[in-house]
């Protein structure tokens, strides 16, 4: 009898550090919402939107709804749905279906996107294609890229309509392929007003 319940506490010890071990939690199931906080993961499949504080994903990250993020750390990404990033880093290849924003966050290969507009601020990339996938896009598609964001590459529409709006303090040191870029001027800084004695 010392055994058996021996045997069980160990299981359900194992258990717990198990699930302890695991940084996300859904409630219900395979579909619906999941949570991942602070902890690592070899990779993420959600049906449903997905939210990611703090985790550390090793290999692929598939998605269908949005995913919101912020300081995790991704390799390959694939979404189905809008993708909101903040103070992250992708390592792989990133594809989204659906309307990116990116805060602070870097790219480490192709971003592809098939999307009516996105926006990269603070962030830096290599090339970005944008697909015309024809399901609700809409032309112009459009890319923003705002504060000190930096695309070392290409950015390439596939749809022939493209437009890219660049902050002033943003840069694209490859070309704008298939659109056209609208650069924004500095507003330039007033001189202080000099005060009579």
């Amino acid at each position: 009898m010392r055994k058996i319940l021996l045997l069980i506490s160990c299981l359900a010890f194992s258990s717990a550090v198990l699930a302890a071990d695991n940084p996300c939690e859904s409630n219900s199931g395979p579909y619906g919402p999941m949570t991942c906080t602070d902890g690592s993961v070899p990779s993420l499949s959600a049906n449903g939107p997905l939210t990611v504080s703090g985790t550390i994903v090793q290999q692929g990250t598939e998605v269908n709804g949005s995913l919101t993020a912020n300081k995790a750390t991704f390799h390959d990404v694939t979404v189905n749905g809008d993708v909101s990033l903040n103070q992250s880093t992708v390592k792989g290849a990133v594809v989204v279906n659906g309307v990116l924003t990116a805060i602070k966050t870097t790219f480490a290969e192709l971003v592809t996107l098939s999307t009516n507009a996105s926006s990269f601020n603070d962030s830096q990339t290599k090339s970005i294609l944008v697909q015309n996938s024809g399901d609700g896009v809409v032309s112009p598609q459009t890319i923003t890229l705002s504060g000190n964001t930096i695309v070392t590459g290409d950015i390439t529409f596939s749809g022939q309509d493209g437009l890219v709006n660049v902050g002033p303090n943003a840069k694209i040191t490859g070309r704008v392929v298939g659109g056209k870029m609208v650069q924004a001027k500095a507003t330039p800084t007033a001189a202080p007003k000099k005060t009579a004695r």
